[in-house]
Parts: structure tokens; sequence; C-alpha cells
């Protein structure tokens, strides 16, 4: 029988999964960082310790690999403790689990490449300029030649609840104008989706590299723009910002971050995936749960992602 292990459950992806493999009465186990926390079907393991004598729990057959520290800022920022725990230690434990034959799917990024193109293929070189990137690189390329890895590309993955948009919706609300970016964007695609997705590839054992992203890149302004329209909100609020005004390095604001999933959804038949269907579904929960949100601001020009 299959059982499952979810490394990273708290995170979107990993909650996201969790989900999923309940809704289908599917048997998993997940990770804890909390020792004092350990429940029946959670295991301790912390990234940021001593991993050196973790073992694979009796009976796992797949894991998903969704843990990472951090963010591309923090990785940035803290270069040499992210590396530890989201290259050295990520590592450790995922060539325990591959060589005990379990069948990992490792969850990577469309930052392994430097964003000048689109639809990157899962063929293409590998060519990251952020820190995050060459973390996330240096892992695909340390597994790669095992027969049991499949390695998972993402676009930008967004949830039910998404802080940004909220925080947009609450200041438009109290007539305050937001400063979305003209020069960055994303691809989304959403949570429930990838962890489907993910469910399929493990199901069907697809080992080797795989591309999940929206069909096209779309700006923050412009996302802010239709959700403005969508919810009767007034767009003459809506300013342009800029990487620029909080100093984002042009390395962590790709011109391109989509990819090129053909393969992939062939492999799974599924349909490609729409970017703006992403915001176009996230909108329409909103307008069912009929937004109220109380966010709180540091100013009137809080454009922190």
């Amino acid at each position: 029988m299959s059982h499952s292990l979810i490394i990273g459950a708290n995170g979107l992806i990993g909650n996201a999964l969790a989900c999923e493999l309940k809704q289908i009465d599917s048997c998993y186990s997940y990770s804890t960082k909390q020792a004092n926390s350990i429940l029946k079907n959670s295991i301790f393991l912390n990234l940021s310790h001593d991993v050196s004598n973790w073992q694979v729990p009796d009976g796992i057959t797949t894991a998903y690999f969704c843990a990472f520290h951090g963010n591309t800022k923090s990785c940035r920022e803290n270069p040499v403790s992210s590396q530890k725990i989201n290259v050295s230690n990520t590592l450790k434990i995922l060539k325990v689990l591959l060589q005990a034959q379990v069948h990992v799917l490792f969850l990577s990024t469309t930052q392994v490449f430097d964003g000048n193109t689109p639809y990157r293929k899962t063929t293409d070189p590998l060519s990251p300029l952020t820190e995050y990137g060459k973390q996330k690189a240096e892992v695909e390329q340390a597994i790669l030649s095992y027969p049991n890895i499949s390695i998972v590309r993402l676009s930008k993955v967004l949830g039910k609840r998404i802080p940004l948009f909220e925080k947009w919706i609450d200041s438009l609300q109290q007539n305050i104008a937001i400063y979305p970016f003209t020069d960055l964007s994303i691809a989304p695609i959403n949570s429930e989706f990838v962890a489907r997705s993910l469910i399929q590839i493990a199901s069907k054992k697809i080992a080797g590299i795989h591309h999940l992203s929206g069909d096209q890149d779309i700006s923050y302004h412009s996302i802010s723009k239709y959700i403005v329209d969508e919810l009767g909100l007034d767009k003459n609020l809506i300013r342009e910002g800029s990487i620029a005004d909080i100093h984002i390095p042009k390395a962590e604001a790709p011109t391109y971050t989509t990819l090129d999933t053909d393969k992939t959804y062939h492999e799974l038949n599924i349909p490609h995936t729409k970017s703006m269907e992403t915001i176009i579904n996230y909108c329409n929960l909103l307008k069912m749960q009929k937004i109220n949100f109380n966010c709180k601001h540091n100013s009137a020009k809080d454009k922190a992602l």
C-alpha cells in the first residue's frame, strides 16, 4: 500500500498536498520542526539541525519534498545559513530517501533560469542569477541521475489567501492608493492545481524533470487593475510602482517566468493552465466570500511582496 511523506507540510504547497491526499483517502505522514508536537502521523525533522542520523520512516513509498527555508530576498541576505538548510541538509535527506528506493518529488523553481527567455524547456541549460535559484539548481544537479527522482519546477504559486492582494483591496476600500509593480511579472498557478499534479506524477511514477506554469507572464500592475475592475473598486487609486522603489535587484525581477509545460501536461493529460484564469478564480472566490479584510498597513505606499 502506498504511503506518502510530506516534508514541509506547513507551507502553501505542502498544506495543499495534505488536503488533497486526505480528500482521496490516501495514507500520508508529514514532517514537523517541533519536537514537542509530534502526532500519530507526523515525524520530527528540522533541516536547521544535524540530520546526519535521519532515517526513512517504515512504509514510506513516496516523498514530496516541499521544504525550503526563506525566500528570494532572505536567501540573498543570508547565503551561508540558507545554503546549509536548502542545499547541504536537503541533499542529505534526499539521498537517504532516494537510496531507500523511495520515489521523491523535489519542488524547484523557474529561478533556475535567468528569466531572459520565455517558455524554458526541461532540457534547457540552467542559468540561475539569484541565490535562491542557484541553491535549487545545485540540488537539482546533485540528484538528477537518480532513477526515482521527479524534479518539479514551478512558476509563481498562489493560494486561496494572497496577503499582497488582500493588502491592496483593504487599502482601496479605505481610499488609500496602491503602487503595484509595472516591472515585475508572474505566471501564476494555484496551489490546488499543483497538489493534484504532484499526486498524478507520483501515482504514475514519472521520473525526470517536469514543469508546471501559467501560460503567460502578467505584471502585478495588470493584475491589480483586473482585481479592481472585478470588485468594483476605484481604479484611480492604482499608481505605478517599480522594483527600484524598494531596491529589488534586477536579477530578482526576471522579464519572463513562464516554463514550457507541453511535455508534462501531455504526460498528465491535463490542459494548459491559463495565468488569467488563476486570477479570475481568485476574484470569484473573493466575491463569493463577500470580501472583508482588515490588513495592517505600515504606510500608504506599502509595496512589500
